[in-house]
């Protein structure tokens, strides 16, 4: 009974047609919650096609940054190279020491001796990547031709290329005979000097010449 009223019990038989039943269905309702945080607004202006481009263009932007870290190492590389070159054409040893070493270079007959002595010193003044400073000295006459003092600096080497411990003097002879020219060099660091002069002048002497 509800609200005073009466209900009769209602019985069917088996057989009866089915559509003497009456049945319903409740639709369940269902909600579905989205996480996001884009906004409406966001989400209308939203074009897949140009979000594409969008991404293919970053790839390309890391793959370019990439190839100019490669780029900047191999430049590093190089320059490091570039560097350590004059070093080691200054044959400069790591020890203060003198170092001895002799050159023969061939040169046409008529070519004259002061001729290829100027054009061998404008080589090391090349080499130098500093101030170069070059003295000529005495020259001597023997059977086999001539033979001339001479002494060379390389100083003010930047910081860059090693500074102050790059610098060297040396203390050079050229003999020179037909056809060629024989380069003895005594070399070494800026403050051995003297020891470079003196190592010359013990040649000279060996060579039967009085300095």
């Amino acid at each position: 009974t509800i609200a005073g009223e009466k209900f009769a019990v209602v019985k069917h038989d088996a057989d009866a047609p089915s559509d003497s039943f009456q049945t319903s269905t409740h639709a369940v309702e269902k909600s579905v919650q989205r996480f996001t945080n884009v906004s409406t607004e966001e989400a209308k202006s939203f074009h897949p096609a140009e979000a594409a481009r969008a991404a293919v263009l970053q790839d390309e932007i890391d793959e370019l940054r990439r190839q100019n870290r490669e780029l900047l190492m191999q430049r590093q590389a190089i320059d490091n190279q570039l560097l350590a070159a004059p070093a080691a054409e200054t044959h400069i040893p790591a020890s203060p020491v003198i170092q001895r070493s002799v050159k023969n270079i061939s040169w046409p007959a008529s070519e004259k001796f002061d001729d290829m002595v100027a054009t061998y010193l404008t080589t090391e003044a090349a080499r130098c990547q500093a101030d170069f400073a070059q003295t000529q000295g005495r020259t001597y006459q023997t059977a086999e031709g001539s033979i001339r003092e001479t002494e060379i600096a390389c100083l003010g080497t930047p910081a860059a290329l090693g500074g102050a411990t790059r610098d060297y003097a040396a203390a050079l002879l050229f003999a020179g005979g037909q056809g060629e020219i024989q380069i003895v060099m005594f070399q070494g660091p800026a403050g051995l000097i003297e020891q470079a002069l003196a190592e010359r002048t013990q040649a000279l002497t060996d060579m039967g010449i009085q300095p």
